[in-house]
């Protein structure tokens, strides 16, 4: 009792009431003895007596002229609830900027903000309160929704906050997976990408939550509708993102959502350019990642990976290029074996005898497609395709001799020689090779061509060399 009778005979001063709400209360170990109920309830007159005295005493600062306190900062952080309710009622702004040194500043958002306060003291009907006047935007680097879900708050509040959020907030709520409050933070997640899908950055939620190792985020975004392939400049996809990062699982789980791995960044690297992680390789390539794309630069990964040798092993991922290019090869020396690849479509035959201007001025006409179709134009494409990444390959180990760390992987090599050499010593790959003449395919052939030849050479591959020579003709090489 002597405590609070001398309290109360000294006048409300700011500094009185600093003195002794704060100061004597506060051991000299620093530990802090919040009041009895008793004692905030005396507190709270003698602050009443001091706002009421004038006004402007809501917004004076108890711990000297540069303090970070106002009456509702001390009161919400040193514990008395009674005594923010009422100055809360009076019009305390809960978003007050203190003045430093003569400068405007935020009082330090990441702790000082009223709300955040009332949060972290699970004072949720006070921070409820709060939300009909907070700016949101005083907490720049971490989330007020994101603590309200950590602290616990009910839904309500939750969504309050998230009336109330800025854009930033949701790359900031999916930054961590809370496994004790996934579902509240997963609710929370579909309400602000609903609010906010139409104004997402360049650096999207989902790639924060690829670069964070957030797996129950990037599927919670992943359900919410969040575009799966969003470029961010040079960092490339959110898949590209997982993909330097090291974080397979989340590489699996946007793969089997659907993640496309061959989209580029704005430097035209794709996911398999940034990776050295054979399993996370492997995955991409079993996912339909091509290794033989290049950046602006003119590399490949299939280059890089060689490249790479003396710091990782790529057996495996090799193994799966190749064990995969085989299999199409053989698929498609079946289909030229097995059937003709000239067709009796006469309008084709004609637009396919012009020069190349005419030819791609009516490439898209929707009869020609038909025809070109009939031919077997697409399968064309995709034997052009396979016989130029088989040429990549064989000029690598053949010709460069790049592959020599792995002999494990010559009978791989040596099949794909000859199922090459068989597709270009069949009669009917030179009708094929006569209809690309005149396409866009024709620059493409020439070049596989040339690279071939220079296989076939080193292989001792005369009869190989002679039906190269004779396609070459047949193509004006």
């Amino acid at each position: 009792m002597n405590y609070i009778a001398s309290f109360f005979k000294r006048a409300p001063t700011a500094e009185s009431l600093w003195n002794e709400m704060v100061v004597s209360r506060t051991t000299k170990e620093g530990k802090y003895n919040p009041p009895s109920t008793e004692e905030e309830e005396l507190i709270l007159e003698k602050v009443q007596e001091f706002v009421k005295a004038n006004p402007t005493n809501l917004f004076k600062m108890l711990d000297g002229q540069n303090g970070q306190h106002t009456l509702l900062i001390t009161s919400l952080k040193f514990q008395m609830k009674t005594v923010a309710e009422y100055l809360l009622q009076e019009g305390a702004d809960v978003n007050f900027f203190a003045n430093y040194q003569g400068v405007q500043y935020p009082v330090d958002p990441e702790k000082l903000i009223p709300i955040r306060i009332a949060i972290e003291n699970h004072w949720f009907d006070l921070a409820k309160t709060m939300t009909k006047k907070v700016d949101t935007s005083l907490s720049t680097h971490t989330s007020l929704v994101k603590l309200a879900i950590q602290e616990g708050a009910g839904e309500q509040l939750v969504q309050a906050l998230v009336d109330k959020a800025s854009p930033q907030e949701l790359a900031l709520v999916v930054e961590q997976d809370q496994a004790q409050r996934f579902a509240s933070q997963a609710k929370a997640v579909k309400l602000l990408f609903n609010k906010f899908k139409h104004k997402l950055p360049a650096q999207t939620p989902m790639h924060v939550a690829a670069q964070k190792a957030c797996f129950g985020m990037v599927q919670v975004l992943q359900q919410s509708g969040h575009p799966l392939n969003p470029v961010n400049g040079d960092e490339g996809t959110p898949l590209q993102v997982a993909t330097a990062m090291g974080h397979e699982d989340v590489v699996v789980t946007l793969l089997g959502a659907g993640a496309n791995p061959n989209t580029a960044a704005t430097n035209g690297n794709t996911p398999l350019h940034v990776t050295t992680n054979p399993e996370i390789i492997q995955c991409l390539i079993e996912n339909g990642a091509n290794p033989f794309l290049t950046n602006n630069k003119g590399t490949m990964p299939f280059s890089q990976m060689l490249q790479n040798t003396e710091k990782q092993n790529y057996d495996g991922s090799f193994e799966a290029i190749f064990t995969s290019l085989n299999k199409q090869l053989v698929a498609m020396q079946s289909k030229i074996q097995g059937s003709p690849v000239r067709g009796n479509n006469t309008e084709a035959k004609q637009i396919l005898s012009k020069t190349t201007s005419e030819y791609i001025s009516e490439i898209n006409n929707p009869a020609f497609q038909e025809a070109w179709k009939e031919m077997g134009g697409s399968k064309h494409e995709t034997l052009i395709d396979l016989l130029g990444k088989a040429s990549i390959v064989l000029n690598a180990f053949v010709v460069e001799k790049k592959g020599v760390s792995f002999p494990h992987l010559q009978q791989l090599v040596s099949t794909m020689s000859s199922s090459v050499a068989n597709i270009i010593s069949n009669e009917k790959f030179g009708g094929i090779v006569r209809e690309t003449k005149n396409s866009p395919q024709a620059g493409k052939m020439q070049e596989i061509l040339n690279t071939l030849d220079k296989v076939a050479q080193a292989e001792g591959m005369t009869r190989v060399q002679k039906s190269i020579a004779i396609h070459k003709k047949a193509i004006g090489g």
